[in-house]
């Protein structure tokens, strides 16, 4: 008979339960596999274009603004026959006119679907005087009128009761919740273009002077008191900073016409970027993030920056002479851009970015 004794049992016994004991010990205290380290962030640079022509000859498109990418809205001139419209809005399927006649807009700018702000210029008078328009959310009405300042270009908002307008002749108009009054901008230049971060970290800029003024690229930041000048340089040719934009207070973009392309901040200064437009006019900047921005300007040239690299399209690039684009809003996955083509109608062109 095949027998084992008991101490044998016990030792046995041990070394199975030592066995498991430390094959789960070292199951539970195996340290996991490393993680793999997060992709750069970046968008796809494939874009799928739609384009859209509005109105009749003498028709122009200066600006768009949209808070999702089925409620986009644009202003400039749309002619209809023997009249015609200045807003439009896009509701995912087509554009509708509105009914606003009283004013040439040049900029807009909304906080959200019911407070969106635009500016321009006055239907009357021999010189522009500078009007404020506001959408509620059902209806566009004139909230202001000032006939002792030009037109305005451009306007942007913290707040609703934080709003600055700019325009000709180094105006700058501030609206604090009860009224408009006018800022010292220490320049009577043109001023093109104003984004910011909160209401004590604005910027501003533009250039083109009064006739037969020498030109003076300027770039203006607000901290909460006053504004200052950070780029000031005179008698440069045709050199201007038309738009400047921002993802946030420590990455912000300004393009200077013939100048250049800087990225950078107020307190750590700029950097020259090289980025692919042959030093074309660039109209406008704009962005949904650090990995997704586009400039617009003439002959159709549209830029993107995917976080990695910037990148031209030449499908949409024209003939000197058209078409001439005005402005860009960016969605995470889409774009709408927005000016006239060279037979002087309005044009859309709706991407879908291919992430």
């Amino acid at each position: 008979m095949f027998y084992l004794r008991k101490n044998s049992i016990s030792w046995i016994t041990l070394f199975l339960l030592s066995l498991i004991f430390y094959g789960c010990k070292n199951h539970v205290t195996s340290p996991p596999p490393p993680t793999p380290p997060n992709p750069p962030d970046s968008t796809s640079h494939e874009v799928i274009w739609e384009a859209d022509t509005l109105g009749d000859w003498n028709s122009w498109i200066n600006a768009v603004w949209g808070s999702s990418p089925d409620n986009v809205w644009a202003v400039g001139w749309i002619t209809r026959g023997d009249w015609g419209t200045n807003i439009v809005h896009w509701n995912g399927n087509q554009w509708e006119d509105y009914d606003y006649f009283e004013a040439d807009l040049n900029g807009m700018f909304g906080l959200d679907s019911n407070d969106i702000w635009a500016v321009g210029e006055t239907l009357h008078g021999q010189i522009g005087e500078a009007l404020i328009a506001h959408y509620d959310g059902s209806t566009w009405k004139t909230v202001h009128v000032d006939y002792e300042n030009p037109y305005l270009m451009g306007v942007w908002a913290s707040a609703p009761d934080d709003v600055f307008a700019v325009g000709d002749r180094g105006t700058i108009l501030h609206y604090d919740g009860n009224a408009w009054t006018k800022m010292d901008s220490l320049t009577d230049k043109q001023l093109r273009d104003v984004w910011g971060f909160a209401h004590n970290d604005v910027y501003a800029c533009g250039a083109m002077p009064p006739p037969g003024e020498p030109w003076e690229p300027i770039l203006l930041h607000y901290d909460g008191q006053r504004w200052k000048k950070i780029i000031d340089t005179t008698n440069l040719d045709e050199h201007a900073i038309y738009t400047v934009w921002g993802s946030s207070a420590d990455n912000v973009y300004f393009n200077a016409a013939s100048w250049g392309f800087y990225h950078g901040n107020v307190v750590d200064g700029w950097i020259k970027e090289y980025i692919p437009d042959d030093h074309t006019h660039i109209s406008k900047i704009r962005g949904s993030s650090d990995y997704n921005i586009f400039q617009v300007g003439d002959y159709g040239i549209v830029l993107h920056y995917n976080g990695h690299s910037w990148h031209r399209y030449n499908e949409l690039l024209r003939k000197p002479g058209g078409p001439i684009l005005s402005d860009v809003v960016v969605f995470e996955n889409s774009v709408f851009i927005v000016g006239w083509d060279d037979i002087n109608k309005g044009i859309v062109y709706r991407g879908t970015i291919q992430n």
